[in-house]
């Protein structure tokens, strides 16, 4: 990784989390009544980014500066989306946007959201294993390729949907496409965890 991009990449999370927190409390004042719609998924989201950061402290090194300014860039293309999204709702009741852009800044944020899903599936093969091979609890490689393929695919199709259908049908297939691939990924991880016997497979 270059070192200007490893030098940039704390910013993504710090500016994913204030877009969350600055939407959350924009809600707040505008749409009181409906701000558990926004404040629960913007909770979960800088709870996943503080979680990561500590985390990632432990991680060896090698490891840690191929993944962070993946899962960074990961996390500002979801602050990204949910400005798009939710944001550009809030921007029409506070006047300052049109309401007709509401639906082009939402596919918009819909097409960003699949296009970092094909990004991020074509890294995860990539990334480093932060253990010896003979010490990893689980298949990284075998893991990170299948869930990078799904996630591509996945990617795809929700770019896709949100340039060929109508935004509520887009909407819904993309939310399909994102839990499906990652209720797939969760379980190739735990059958590798069942199956996984050091540097050879047992399967």
């Amino acid at each position: 990784m270059s070192a200007w991009l490893r030098c940039i990449s704390p910013l993504f999370s710090m500016l994913s989390v204030g877009i969350a927190i600055g939407l959350s409390v924009w809600v707040i004042v505008l749409k009181p009544e409906e701000a558990f719609v926004l404040l629960i998924p913007a909770t979960l989201f800088v709870s996943a980014i503080l979680i990561f950061e500590n985390r990632s402290r432990g991680v060896a090194r090698r490891a840690r500066e191929g993944q962070q300014w993946l899962v960074r860039g990961a996390f500002l293309g979801g602050a990204l989306v949910m400005l798009l999204g939710p944001g550009a709702k809030l921007a029409v009741i506070s006047g300052l946007l049109d309401v007709w852009l509401v639906e082009p800044a939402r596919q918009l944020g819909g097409v960003l959201s699949g296009a970092a899903f094909v990004v991020l599936g074509n890294f995860l093969p990539k990334l480093a294993s932060p253990w010896r091979l003979t010490e990893e609890p689980f298949d990284w490689q075998g893991v990170h390729r299948f869930c990078g393929r799904v996630f591509m695919f996945a990617g795809t199709v929700v770019v896709w949907v949100w340039l060929a259908w109508p935004a509520e049908a887009a909407s819904e297939a993309a939310t399909v496409a994102f839990v499906s691939s990652a209720v797939l990924c969760v379980g190739r991880k735990f059958y590798s965890l069942a199956t996984w016997r050091g540097s050879t497979p047992s399967s």
